[in-house]
């Protein structure tokens, strides 16, 4: 039944869609996305007019149009890597697609293909993320992710994306892509993937939270990309998970039902985090989808309800005063929605659910009882900084293990970087006996060489006493490391200054060192140290394109640590007891990372030993 004519102080209150560029900003309205209100108003998502239940879809089960408004590639609002939400280029590109399907145009074709080919470049390959579309940008506020994580929504509608434009060119690229893109839902969460479970049944995440958040349009949204595939290319086990996961949602559907309105997610807020009017209408037109294409009654049952909900106008209200209220407790803003006394961190905290919180990186480069170099530290002062450490209670982890999530107890990541020889002759077994792994990050082309190493800032040892210092390890050494429990990641090729090289020997530097440990190391290369540690933005791109999860910098920046710049404490020979403390110590790295440190830092420059 239609809503009721809205009264004549509605009909003439201002149009959101007109309103001034900064009111525009701050209630976040761009006509493809749901103001901050979430209003239908704002987005108010329809039916596709050209999919079918017993045939592979040419259109879209839900109609992206208003999500494409140009068929202009790249879009004008297409951010750096490390800001970019795949899900809107996706959803761009099924727009574009479904406005060639209504007869818009070959244009629009041409921007889909070309938002698929995008799709393609940015697949990221190894690892248990192969065949995802890795998110670099952390979410801070509603659930807490941290880079670089998947989103289930991205992947099933990737894999939507891709089925169609293999339908209209028959180009296998496409198609392989898109079989691709469903490896990573059936990946747990805790292995870097999206699968979890809600009530012991398999659930795909959009966010990859712990606890789970059971977010329902994204995983909705996923389901279609299982059934695209399967009917689309043929694929029977694809076709058998979507029938799997849909009998599981609909067995659980209830879940979402309050009562009056529908919930966004599951996820454990202190209040309920119930739909807003736009979601809640995408989930009523998802179901309706569903219903269609499978035979579940609780769904269309479900469907019914949410439909009545939305019809009342007592229940509009109170569903709108529900959110009203979540935003109050869970609000967007990162610092605030995890320190307010009733968030689930600033409560474990009271509560004593978890200990002292610490993360200190080191970077170490030689080991060596003569070599007066500034980079090589000797085997007693190795030992005796690794035991201030394990005596204050930190434990050893990886590089990779270290940033891969948040919290965790009292960790030290020690890493090596050059690839010496001396860290397996003599910095190995002193680790051992501390019972401490490590990091060793290697240029590539000098392994294996048996010839001393040489760059700037190393090659004035060349033709001296200690040029044996400068002797690389070799695959079989690095092999064993790895055996032992270390981690072995990438230095690059040939140790450049990555910020001089331009695009494609950047390029050529980072994926070719990678390839190389991968094929060397018979294991994905995940994590990668800047040579000087000379990083900036391009660079920066540049390491996630390649497929990195993580890079060690050296100096640290204000603010939080990113994982593509994490920021490391050098050892040099100078640092004997009292310095290695002083930079170890909490107090000092959390200055570091304000801005009174830069006056400070500018002084101490002059004197302070480089990384090399």
């Amino acid at each position: 039944m239609p809503e009721k004519a809205h009264s004549r102080r509605t009909k003439t209150a201002p149009d959101p869609a007109r309103a001034p560029g900064v009111v525009r900003r701050v209630l976040r309205i761009d006509g493809t996305n749901p103001d901050v209100f979430g209003s239908e108003r704002s987005f108010s998502p329809e039916l596709g007019g050209h999919w079918g239940a017993d045939s592979a879809s040419r259109g879209c089960y839900i109609d992206f149009r208003f999500k494409a408004l140009s068929p202009q590639w790249p879009p004008p609002w297409l951010r750096p890597l490390r800001w970019r939400m795949h899900v809107a280029t996706i959803q761009w590109g099924l727009g574009a697609y479904e406005r060639f399907v209504c007869g818009e145009g070959n244009e629009w074709l041409q921007a889909a293909i070309a938002g698929g080919e995008h799709l393609i470049e940015h697949q990221h390959r190894g690892g248990p993320q192969d065949g995802g579309w890795r998110q670099f940008m952390p979410m801070r506020h509603t659930f807490r992710v941290d880079p670089p994580w998947l989103s289930a929504i991205a992947q099933g509608e990737a894999a939507s994306l891709l089925v169609r434009l293999h339908m209209e060119t028959a180009d296998e690229r496409f198609a392989e892509s898109a079989r691709r893109a469903l490896a990573p839902l059936s990946v747990p969460v805790a292995d870097g993937g999206v699968l979890s479970e809600l009530n012991g049944a398999p659930f795909v995440e959009e966010y990859p939270t712990s606890p789970a958040s059971h977010v329902l349009n994204g995983a909705i949204f996923a389901l279609w990309g299982y059934r695209d595939v399967g009917v689309g290319l043929g694929d029977a086990e694809a076709l058998e998970r979507f029938e799997v996961l849909t009998a599981a949602l609909a067995e659980n559907l209830h879940r979402w039902d309050t009562g009056r309105w529908s919930r966004y997610d599951l996820f454990p807020h202190p209040v309920p985090n119930t739909a807003s009017p736009a979601y809640h209408l995408l989930h009523i037109r998802q179901l309706e989808v569903l219903e269609k294409l499978s035979d579940h009654p609780a769904i269309g049952v479900t469907r019914s309800r949410f439909e009545d909900y939305r019809r009342s106008k007592a229940c509009r209200r109170k569903a709108i005063a529900q959110k009203v209220a979540f935003r109050l407790l869970v609000p967007r803003n990162a610092t605030l929605a995890h320190r307010l006394p009733w968030s689930r961190g600033a409560g474990a905290k009271r509560r004593g659910e978890t200990g002292p919180d610490d993360l200190v990186v080191l970077c170490y480069h030689a080991v060596s009882e003569d070599w007066r170099a500034p980079l090589a530290v000797t085997p007693g002062d190795l030992d005796a900084q690794l035991s201030h450490l394990r005596k204050r209670g930190y434990r050893g982890v990886t590089f990779a293990e270290a940033i891969a999530g948040p919290g965790g107890g009292m960790r030290v990541a020690v890493t090596f970087d050059d690839g010496y020889r001396s860290v397996v002759r003599l910095a190995q077994p002193i680790l051992e006996a501390h019972g401490l792994p490590a990091t060793l990050f290697l240029p590539t082309d000098f392994v294996g060489t048996e010839r001393p190493m040489g760059w700037p800032g190393i090659d004035r040892w060349l033709d001296g006493p200690h040029a044996d210092e400068l002797t690389p390890v070799s695959w079989e050494e690095a092999r064993a490391l790895v055996e032992s429990g270390w981690e072995v990641g990438s230095h690059t090729c040939s140790h450049p200054r990555l910020t001089s090289l331009d695009d494609d020997r950047l390029k050529a530097e980072l994926e070719g060192s990678r390839a190389e440990c991968e094929q060397q190391l018979g294991r994905p290369c995940e994590s990668l140290a800047y040579p000087y540690g000379d990083v900036d933005p391009r660079v920066m791109e540049a390491a996630m394109a390649a497929g990195y999860s993580a890079a060690a910098a050296v100096t640290a920046e204000v603010g939080a640590p990113a994982p593509y710049r994490w920021p490391r404490v050098g050892v040099y020979q100078v640092d004997g007891g009292r310095s290695f403390k002083l930079k170890v110590s909490r107090p000092l790295r959390r200055l570091q990372r304000s801005h009174a440190w830069g006056l400070l830092d500018a002084a101490v420059r002059p004197v302070r030993p480089r990384a090399r």
